[in-house]
This record gives structure tokens, sequence and C-alpha cells, in this order.
């Protein structure tokens, strides 16, 4: 099924983007997981969700999005689901979405922090153009 992942990474809404590398570790996570079905109508909500209401579907929807305590625009798209996935976002313009990085979300893991690091140093690199 790692084609409905391409897919749906390519079928984005002209103002939702996302990095390459990000596009492979979802699709990763969810190749893994077995639970392609189930992520991919998630997604589909919460990116609709983001082209529609922007940085206000943050406050409007918690339970699929948060801003990062400490991280100057970044944010998280959040699936519950048989395994817990995070997107990482950023606003660019706020209203441009970029989407940096993909990570499974495990109590007493340190992908999270990792996934972090990693979006932060990707945002800046977008900002460089």
């Amino acid at each position: 099924m790692g084609i409905l992942i391409t897919e749906l990474f390519s079928d984005l809404p002209d103002e939702i983007n996302f990095l390459p590398a990000c596009a492979v570790e979802v699709s990763k996570i969810i190749q893994d997981s077995g639970i392609e079905d189930d992520f991919a109508d998630s997604f589909e909500i919460r990116i609709d969700l983001l082209a529609k209401y922007k940085k206000k579907c943050v406050g409007l929807c918690t339970k699929k999005f948060r801003k990062v305590q400490g991280y100057e625009n970044l944010y998280e798209m959040k699936f519950k689901l048989k395994i817990n996935i995070r997107i990482i976002f950023t606003f660019v313009n706020d209203h441009v979405v970029f989407l940096l990085c993909g990570f499974c979300e495990k109590k007493g893991n340190c992908d999270y922090d990792r996934a972090l690091k990693l979006s932060l140093k990707r945002s800046k690199l977008l900002k460089r153009g």
C-alpha cells in the first residue's frame, strides 16, 4: 500500500507542502505498522482542516493539532491510531504549511526530541531558501 501514502502526499492542497524526507518517514511508519487505510482517512481530515483554518485549527481541534511548546512556529499533527503518529509542521507567511518531520511517538523514547531537533533544522533550511 506504499502507493496510497505516496498519493496522499502528492494530492495536497496548494497551500500545504511537504519535505520529501517527511513523506519517506511517514510512509515507512505506516507501511511497517499496517494501518494504511486508517491513517489515510485521518490524514485527509487533518489536511482539510489545516487548509481551511490554517493556524486557527490548532485552537479549534486540540485533539488533532497542538503548538509545540518552547519552539517558535512549530506545530504537530496528532494521530492516535494503533500507534501514535506525529507530523511536525510549520507555517511560512502564516498561510503556507510545510510538513517537516514524521515520527512514531512512544513512551520513554527519544524520537520526540530527535524529531523536534530535525524539524527545527529543516525549518531553518526552508527560511534560507
